[in-house]
């Protein structure tokens, strides 16, 4: 592959992230920055692409313009966080407008399933909606399921986990959560009563999917020197419904009409759940590029590059933003 058109892989982290970081309040560690006593403030937000020109970073336009959407979506965050107290009181919204990627190991998982817990608490204690059929069935699919990845992602954290060995198994809970997700999808898509089930359904369920489909894949990937065969559809389909216009319109019209949100505050709440939740696609997309370029001991040194290219001094702030390129 030639220098003009090679693969780049970065990490960006958010203008207040790094300028913390800069003054020695928070450190880089494990993929993300850490709080002095060790807490989690903010993962690193993958990002490949091919840059316009070889060489310095700056002159990638098409970099420029993501980071700069990167700023704009933790800007609009604070605004919203900031605007409407309601927030507190909605475990779904609260959720899903805070969600954050986490380090990619299943303590990491962990934090992720302990606010879905929440949020199902919150949904299940609603008597108006559970005493709908359509919509306790939507929700009871969303806790088995979950609980199902839930199990997945803790055998494969196992050092017996052999992703050959467990293809069968593992794979007919990843397709078996495709085609509800898929079904679902296709529920957005028209016009039902159950708006609030279906966007629940979507979003308990979004972030395990995607954190076992991305694992499980990868450790298929280095066993056996290709992705699991379904492995594009899987990633298709919640691409397809995190990038669909129907999602981010039935999350403002639940805002405004369910939650009685204004105009305003619910466009900006929608646009940043739909940011938040295609970093997962994102951070999939980048781990699969990096893999097919990568030996595996190459792709589990991630990030012992970045923090040795920030000790060196390796990296680029661009609009605000701390930029670490690894290999």
């Amino acid at each position: 592959m030639s220098e003009e058109t090679q693969t780049r892989f970065l990490f960006a982290f958010s203008a207040e992230g790094t300028k913390l970081l800069q003054e020695g309040k928070v450190n880089l560690s494990s993929g993300g920055l850490r709080n002095l006593d060790g807490s989690l403030f903010e993962m690193g937000k993958p990002i490949s692409f091919e840059p316009v020109v070889s060489g310095d970073l700056k002159v990638s336009n098409k970099f420029s313009s993501i980071e700069n959407y990167v700023y704009s979506a933790n800007k609009n965050l604070d605004l919203i966080i900031a605007k409407e107290s309601a927030l507190q009181r909605n475990a779904l919204m609260n959720y899903a407008l805070t969600a954050e990627l986490y380090e990619m190991t299943y303590s990491g998982f962990q934090r992720i399933i302990e606010k879905i817990d929440s949020v199902y608490s919150e949904l299940t204690s609603l008597r108006t909606y559970i005493e709908v059929k359509d919509t306790r069935d939507k929700l009871e699919f969303a806790n088995r399921y979950r609980n199902n990845l839930t199990s997945i992602a803790g055998f494969m954290d196992t050092k017996k986990f052999d992703a050959s060995l467990s293809f069968l198994n593992v794979v007919k809970t990843i397709d078996e959560v495709e085609a509800n997700l898929d079904r679902l999808y296709g529920e957005l898509k028209s016009n039902t009563d159950q708006t609030k089930a279906t966007l629940a359904s979507i979003i308990i369920v979004a972030e395990p999917y995607c954190y076992v489909v991305d694992q499980f894949s990868l450790k298929f990937y280095f066993e056996n020197g290709k992705f699991p065969p379904n492995y594009d559809k899987w990633v298709a389909t919640i691409q397809k419904i995190l990038h669909s216009p129907y999602f981010e319109e039935k999350l403002r019209y639940y805002l405004r009409i369910d939650q009685n949100w204004g105009l305003e505050d619910a466009c900006i709440a929608s646009k940043k759940v739909i940011f938040n939740f295609q970093q997962y696609i994102n951070r999939i997309n980048f781990n699969h590029e990096y893999a097919l370029m990568h030996s595996e001991d190459q792709f589990l040194s991630i990030n012992e590059q970045m923090e040795k290219n920030w000790e060196d001094k390796k990296y680029e702030i661009i609009n605000g933003h701390l930029c670490i390129e690894v290999n």
